[in-house]
């Protein structure tokens, strides 16, 4: 068995004995070719095939010569050596059948120039579709995930999931907002509030006010019928801005004893090992209630090398209901940041100029009265 090895190998052989050239005569003629040969005092040196082993062997028996390997040459060595270790195949084949396996498991996800807010979004996306470092990935997954990314408008202008050797390459470009607008409906432009008017954007309609006029609340702004020369009704849809200084007062009142639920400095913590499709949950205890959480995802590495697997690390802080005193400081500050808020939910373009502040101070509250002169488009259109 183990001179079968040598079939590819070259040796270099020695013959001893009476008379070696009817040996070398008597294996030529057998068809074994045989090189370099070398004379000696009491024999020959020469080369031949490593197939040719059992017969150059064999004959040399037979005429009592004495027969040696004085060198080998080729991968026969290499074979007795692996068949010697059979572990050696064993692990090669072990190797093969992995590496066919484990290169069908996310090892590194590239999110590419993705931003992180964007990279959260798509790290959940893909993580409610079962990819994530670790998973055995399928393929319709991977389309099922690419499907919901590119419903993502807001986010995506056109998103395409690549998976080659275990890793998964997010590509994408960001969406760009186009507005487009459409016909503007028949009806007037009024005014929102008094005020003087400082600019006239109308892009649709009739204007009915010019810049430097005082107009009134309700009064009409932009209407949508004129009479020609002839004196008909000729209709347009208005649309546009109407810009006026205006002036404004909001009030706000601040509680100086509140309840609220508050974040708590206890914690406790939920970690999921995914790894080579498997799943280990660990948390810090078994008793608790829900909160505000923060998921962070931690890719497994060696070093630099990325294995197959992550960690999803959840902290959750639980929120109690507790009584919060604030000075009239305080107060004072969150009644006036309410008092802005009214303005900018009635004026969301609002600028504002000048403001003055009158406070009442009760033994358990504080209310502010706040007067805004400020710049804004006070066009609507009633419904």
């Amino acid at each position: 068995m183990r001179h079968r090895l040598w079939r590819a190998d070259r040796i270099r052989f020695r013959i001893q004995g009476r008379d070696p050239q009817r040996y070398i005569n008597r294996v030529i003629s057998q068809g074994v070719q045989l090189d370099h040969i070398q004379w000696e005092t009491n024999g020959c040196i020469a080369q031949g095939f490593g197939r040719d082993y059992a017969t150059l062997h064999t004959m040399a028996v037979q005429g009592k010569w004495q027969f040696s390997v004085l060198q080998r040459h080729g991968p026969g060595r290499f074979g007795e050596a692996t068949i010697a270790r059979p572990g050696l195949i064993v692990g090669v084949i072990l190797f093969i059948l992995l590496l066919n396996l484990l290169h069908r498991f996310v090892w590194v996800i590239d999110f590419g120039a993705l931003g992180g807010d964007a990279s959260e979004r798509m790290r959940i996306l893909l993580e409610e579709c079962g990819i994530y470092e670790g998973a055995l990935l399928q393929e319709d997954a991977l389309e099922n995930a690419q499907t919901l990314a590119l419903q993502q408008s807001d986010l995506f202008g056109w998103v395409s999931l690549n998976f080659t050797g275990g890793c998964l390459f997010v590509e994408s470009t960001e969406a760009q907002d186009q507005m487009i607008k459409g016909e503007p409906e028949l009806r007037p432009l009024y005014a929102k509030t008094g005020g003087v008017v400082t600019a006239v954007q109308a892009e649709s309609g009739f204007a009915c006010v010019v810049p430097g006029q005082t107009v009134t609340e309700g009064q009409l702004l932009v209407d949508t019928v004129r009479l020609d020369r002839d004196g008909r009704e000729i209709s347009q849809g208005a649309s546009g801005k109407i810009l006026a200084e205006c002036e404004m007062t909001f009030s706000a009142s601040e509680e100086l004893e509140q309840t609220s639920a508050v974040l708590e400095p206890e914690k406790f913590s939920k970690n999921t090992l995914y790894f080579l499709g498997g799943t280990w949950h660990f948390q810090s205890h078994e008793n608790h209630t829900a909160g505000d959480s923060v998921i962070e995802w931690l890719p497994l590495r060696f070093g630099r090398l990325s294995l197959p697997g992550c960690i999803c690390s959840e902290t959750v802080w639980k929120r109690e209901v507790q009584t919060i005193y604030y000075t009239p400081k305080q107060a004072e500050a969150l009644a006036r940041r309410d008092c802005r808020r009214q303005l900018l939910d009635t004026f969301p373009d609002a600028e504002i100029l000048a403001e003055r502040c009158v406070l009442q101070t009760a033994s358990d509250s504080v209310t502010a009265e706040v007067t805004y002169q400020f710049c804004a488009n006070i066009a609507f259109s009633q419904q």
